[in-house]
């Protein structure tokens, strides 16, 4: 073949292959162009889809409208073809409760009843009855027993339909029970009557329709408390003046002997108060306490109950079995209202309780200084004292009453006075670690250096309990700082045997002399070893107290530590260089009683330092 034949073969080839990608070409528009009319289509099919999903949902909602509107104008018409398809409601079954016969029947529209009450209804085992009552739904009710529903049916707490509505205040249809003959005394396992329940839960209008239905108003609950006694408690007036009319025993008494005048008066029920008093209700009559009611009304601070009572006659002069009158309980309880009450109808004020309590010591002792102030404008007594000597100012120093202590300060109370302890108001505040009393008594000129029947000052108590505030104080007013007591100590001694280290601190910045020895012989270093206060120890060797005193014995505080066995205050003396070899007037070294003691592991330990440290001399 020629050059031209073969360049033209290929030309023509080239040709065949342009016409074929164009015919492709055209077959690819073509689907592109189906491809977007198929998109086209999927598109407004969407949107059909939409309006009719939205057309569904407003059907659906005015379906469901519908039907709870055809639910409630047919719902007792439900429940009776249920109750004519099963008989009865009564299950026989105790293990079978009404939502699973239901159930078990494919009755839907019960289901759909108790279907809110399904943990309820399977826990307690309750009928229909019992739910129609708890609900209130009364036409519920009403089909029920007119289907002869057992109203003697008892769920797991043994309640019957009637504590049902006892219980959630279903008046009407506890009216419906009694028609149908439901046991009016029936018992719970608590053994609560319908009535009893429903006057416990103050559900005046069920109550009063029992009482006519002649429930046994008798009835009493487990702590002994009749009807008359809840009622009170509550304030039912309606209740309580049925109860009255039915001749309720007015006297009668629960377990702690306490009327329902009592518990009236205690609650401050006014109304039941004048009521029970116009039915006659004795008003002398005492609970196991020994109270009247008149006791109890000032004890809680009623004043218009103790008004009302003092017109009826009531004795004020009654003492209860803590030979307290009615003014000691208002007094106790700080009720400044009741007491000038009580103080207006000539109660005796000077009157003595238990312990030899006037009510001006009572209220002294609590802290009521408006009864304080009362009485004390009243003339009291304020020289008073009780047998032990301790004045009012005693009392309310050791309670910390500052408000009562001025007081009593302002109407020129000897500030000195003593009790049968030989101490003064400021003994008492001090040991007590009242700084505010403590000031106030300062600056009224109380005797900063007196001694008690110990010898003890003020200061001394103060730093026998560890009052760093009140031992400053005292201190600031000058307090002397070597008197000593009875015992030979000084405050220091006290304050270290106590191991208050803060005090100790105090009280060295102020003294002189560290080395205060007691009537033993001992320092304080001797005192915090005898009592193994290393925390103390600790304070007064930084304070460069001497290690080698001896006492009386001759012993040095490593003896004393040694016989005791406190190994962490000897490691202490040790550290600083203790003599070790030291001996006793019966010549015993440390190392000698601790072995004698029965610390041998202490004794072996002063052994073995003193096999490392030179003698240090006898």
């Amino acid at each position: 073949m020629s050059l031209f034949e073969d360049v033209h073969a290929k030309d023509m080839d080239l040709l065949k292959s342009e016409a074929e990608i164009q015919a492709l070409y055209g077959r690819a528009i073509a689907e592109v162009k189906v491809w977007h009319a198929a998109v086209r289509r999927l598109k407004m099919l969407r949107q059909h889809l939409q309006v009719a999903l939205i057309s569904l949902q407003a059907v659906a909602k005015r379906f469901v409208c519908l039907a709870n509107q055809k639910f409630q104008r047919q719902h007792s018409l439900f429940m009776k073809c249920a109750s004519k398809r099963l008989n009865c409601w009564m299950i026989t079954d105790a293990a079978t409760t009404a939502l699973s016969a239901a159930k078990h029947h494919g009755f839907t529209d019960i289901i759909h009843v108790l279907l809110m009450h399904e943990s309820d209804a399977e826990r307690e085992n309750a009928t229909l009855l019992h739910i129609a009552c708890a609900k209130g739904n009364h036409n519920a009710a009403h089909v029920l027993l007119e289907c002869r529903a057992d109203c003697s049916a008892k769920d797991k707490r043994g309640c019957t339909a009637l504590h049902y509505t006892a219980q959630h205040n279903q008046a009407c249809i506890a009216q419906e029970l009694l028609e149908h003959h439901a046991p009016i005394e029936a018992l719970n396992n608590e053994g609560l009557t319908s009535l009893t329940l429903s006057c416990i839960q103050g559900h005046q209008h069920v109550a009063l329709v029992l009482m006519d239905g002649r429930a046994d108003i008798t009835t009493r609950c487990k702590a002994g408390s009749t009807l008359l006694h809840i009622v009170s408690e509550n304030g039912e007036l309606d209740c309580l003046q049925r109860l009255l009319e039915l001749n309720a025993p007015v006297n009668a008494q629960d377990h702690q002997s306490a009327t329902a005048l009592h518990v009236a008066a205690a609650h401050g029920r006014k109304g039941a108060v004048g009521m029970l008093l116009a039915s006659h209700a004795c008003i002398t009559n005492t609970n196991h306490d020994g109270r009247t009611a008149l006791h109890d009304a000032a004890h809680h601070g009623h004043r218009e109950i103790v008004s009302r009572l003092l017109e009826c006659r009531a004795d004020s002069t009654t003492r209860d079995c803590d030979n307290d009158t009615a003014l000691h309980c208002a007094g106790k309880s700080g009720h400044v209202d009741v007491a000038l009450v009580l103080l207006t109808c000539r109660s005796r004020f000077e009157q003595q309780s238990s312990h030899c309590y006037t009510l001006l010591f009572l209220a002294a002792e609590r802290g009521h200084t408006c009864i304080v102030k009362a009485l004390l404008e009243l003339r009291a007594r304020s020289t008073a004292a009780r047998n032990n000597r301790n004045s009012l100012l005693h009392i309310s120093a050791f309670h910390g009453h500052s408000g009562i202590v001025l007081e009593l300060l302002g109407r020129k109370v000897q500030v000195d006075g003593l009790n049968n302890h030989d101490a003064t108001s400021l003994h008492v505040a001090c040991a007590q670690g009242f700084t505010q009393v403590v000031k106030i008594l300062l600056e009224h000129l109380c005797d900063i250096a007196a001694c008690n029947d110990n010898g003890g000052t003020p200061l001394h108590l103060a730093a026998a309990r560890g009052h760093e505030h009140v031992c400053e104080m005292l201190l600031a007013y000058g307090a002397p700082l070597d008197v000593k007591n009875f015992f030979g100590e000084s405050s220091l001694h006290v304050a270290t045997r106590s191991g208050y280290s803060a005090v100790v601190i105090l009280l060295l910045k102020r003294l002189s002399n560290v080395e205060q020895t007691r009537a033993d012989g001992g320092t304080a270093l001797h005192v915090s070893a005898r009592y193994c206060q290393p925390g103390v120890a600790e304070v007064l060797l930084r304070q460069r107290a001497e290690l080698t005193p001896v006492d009386k014995v001759g012993r040095t505080p490593l003896h004393h530590t040694a016989a005791r066995g406190d190994r962490e205050l000897a490691t202490l003396l040790m550290s600083y260089r203790a003599a070790i070899e030291t001996r006793d007037k019966k010549q015993n070294t440390a190392s000698m009683l601790a072995s004698r003691a029965g610390f041998a592991e202490l004794a072996a330990a002063i052994n073995k330092r003193l096999t490392k440290e030179p003698q240090r001399g006898r």
